[in-house]
């Protein structure tokens, strides 16, 4: 899966979550600029990530994250484990 999959596969969920069609991010987006991303919805976000792409995530694997690109490459590295 590629970064822009990802990043798509992040935005239909984040978009199921809001409840909000509108809601857009790419790469650079900084989480601080989605005004709906809070600390409770990315719990949701991530656990339906690992629903949608047979993942299972440790906390230890996110790092302190700024934008969306980050949590991208996240992802991506734990698929190429």
């Amino acid at each position: 899966m590629t970064k822009t999959e990802i990043l798509q596969t992040l935005l239909t969920i984040a978009r199921e979550i809001f409840d909000d069609d509108d809601v857009d991010f790419s790469l650079d987006t900084p989480f601080s600029e989605i005004i709906e991303w809070d600390s409770l919805s990315n719990m949701h976000i991530i656990v339906r990530v690992e629903r949608k792409l047979g993942l299972d995530f440790k906390q230890s694997d996110f790092p302190p994250m700024v934008r969306i690109g980050e949590l991208v490459d996240v992802i991506s590295q734990k698929m190429a484990a």
